[in-house]
C-alpha cells in the first residue's frame, strides 16, 4: 500500500523511496552474495584441487632438490679431493723437474770426464796415424832411395870394373 501522495519533496515520500532503493540495493546485494555462496563449493573443490596439485609439486621440488643438493654435495667432495690431487701432483712435477735438472747437470759432468778425454784420445789417435803415415812415406822414400842408391853403386861398380 503506498501511502497518499502528499508531494515528492515531503519526508514521507522521501523516506519510501529511499528504504524502497535500499531495499532494492539490497535484494541485489542478496542475490549476488547466494550466487557467490551457490558458487562457493565449486571454488572450493578447485582450491583443493589446485592445493593438490601445488603439494604434489612442492613435494616433487623437495624431492628434486634433496638429490640436487646430494650430488653438490658429492661435487664438493669431488673438487676438495681433485684440488688435493692437483696439489700433490704439482708437487711432483716440481720434484721430478728438480730430479731432471740434476740428473742433466750430472749427466753433462759425466760427459765432459769421459767424452772429452775420449775425444782428445781420439784426437790423439788420429795425429799419431797421420805421423806413422808419413813415417810410413819417409820410409817408402828412403827405400827408394836406398835401392837407387844400389842399383848405382852396382852400375859404379860395374863401370869400374870393366
Amino acid at each position: 500500500m503506498l501511502p497518499e501522495f502528499m508531494g515528492f519533496f515531503s519526508p514521507g515520500a522521501m523516506a519510501y523511496y529511499r528504504l524502497n532503493f535500499e531495499l532494492e540495493m539490497l535484494a541485489m546485494e542478496h542475490n549476488k552474495v547466494m550466487s557467490d555462496v551457490q558458487k562457493l563449493p565449486m571454488e572450493i573443490s578447485d582450491a583443493l584441487d589446485k592445493c593438490k596439485g601445488l603439494i604434489e609439486e612442492t613435494e616433487s621440488f623437495t624431492y628434486s632438490h634433496g638429490w640436487v643438493l646430494r650430488e653438490w654435495i658429492q661435487l664438493k667432495k669431488n673438487v676438495q679431493v681433485s684440488r688435493l690431487k692437483n696439489r700433490l701432483l704439482r708437487k711432483e712435477q716440481i720434484e721430478l723437474q728438480e730430479s731432471c735438472e740434476e740428473v742433466k747437470r750430472l749427466f753433462k759432468e759425466i760427459h765432459e770426464k769421459i767424452f772429452d778425454p775420449c775425444a782428445q784420445q781420439h784426437q790423439e789417435e788420429d795425429n799419431m796415424d797421420e805421423r806413422l803415415k808419413n813415417l810410413l812415406k819417409q820410409k817408402e822414400v828412403v827405400n827408394q832411395q836406398r835401392e837407387l842408391a844400389e842399383k848405382l853403386q852396382n852400375h859404379v861398380n860395374i863401370s869400374e870394373m870393366r
